[in-house]
């Protein structure tokens, strides 16, 4: 069974999908993960370009993406706008489109999808398209389906500090329970500064206030949220109150004293947590 992962805005979730494959699969699996979405800023193994990557991983590699290597690399749905893709659609459902194309491109007939943040609403929309093949969400502090209560105001506030160091720092004030290492926050400063306005703009203004509440209920496999009990962004009360009651049989794993940026702050625990939620959908 594959494991697919959508990424929220500014930081994403990129170091803690090698690291669930590997808890899941074993290291070469967790090693070849990292080289199929080509992460290089802080890859855990330090495989995640063919330059660093060993041969007979390369060789793996492509014996088994041949034919897709190309189109993936067109076709890949980064949330926040860090692909080679020229685009100024940044519609969740455009991007969940992203998504759907490429587990029809890898050819994937079972699979489960894993979403955190924005990227967890996105799941939300591709889940209840009921696609052939999907057997169960996992969804890590996601947005919720109902519109964020922040005005405008906020929202543009939120826009701002997407701009600058500065503004990156106050945000982390508020993503984060736990401190992060001096690397850490430079790669949340680095990797924010680094997205495509329009991406950055479009979630703000149009994501947040997405209303798909009427969608989730069409979500017919099981579904696991992962929260931590000291997310600001996304609290487990009001998970639990938008998707515990239109998803049924939702199942919830609380981290205790973790913020919304879980990959970051508890990339073990959210590992663990990931794999019980993958083994509660068997």
């Amino acid at each position: 069974m594959a494991i697919s992962f959508t990424a929220g805005p500014g930081v994403g979730s990129f170091e803690a999908a090698p690291l669930v494959a590997e808890q899941t699969f074993g290291r070469p699996a967790g090693e070849l993960a990292e080289l199929i979405i080509e992460y290089d800023p802080h890859p855990p193994f330090g495989t995640g370009t063919v330059t660093n990557a060993p041969k007979p991983l390369v060789a793996n590699f492509e014996g088994l993406m041949d034919e897709m290597i190309g189109h993936y690399r067109k076709g890949a749905a980064d949330a926040f706008g860090g692909s080679d893709r020229k685009t100024d659609n940044y519609d969740l459902h455009v991007q969940t489109d992203d998504v759907a194309g490429i587990i029809q491109s890898l050819g994937l007939s079972q699979y489960i999808l894993l979403g955190q943040s924005m990227g967890g609403k996105i799941a939300q929309i591709l889940g209840a398209r009921r696609p052939a093949g999907l057997k169960g969400l996992v969804l890590v502090a996601p947005a919720p389906p109902t519109p964020i209560g922040a005005p405008k105001e906020q929202r543009d506030a939120m826009l701002e500090s997407y701009q600058s160091p500065a503004g990156v720092d106050i945000a982390l004030s508020i993503l984060t329970a736990k401190q992060l290492s001096s690397e850490l926050r430079k790669q949340v400063v680095d990797d924010t500064l680094g997205g495509a306005p329009a991406a950055k703009s479009a979630w703000t203004q149009e994501g947040m206030t997405l209303d798909i509440s009427g969608l989730v209920g069409k979500i017919n496999v099981p579904t696991t949220v992962i929260v931590g009990d000291a997310d600001k962004v996304e609290t487990e009360s009001v998970l639990r109150r938008e998707l515990a009651s239109r998803i049924n049989g939702t199942e919830f794993i609380i981290l205790p004293g973790v913020g919304h940026l879980s990959p970051l702050e508890a990339p073990s625990e959210l590992a663990a947590a990931i794999t019980k939620g993958i083994s509660n959908i068997g």
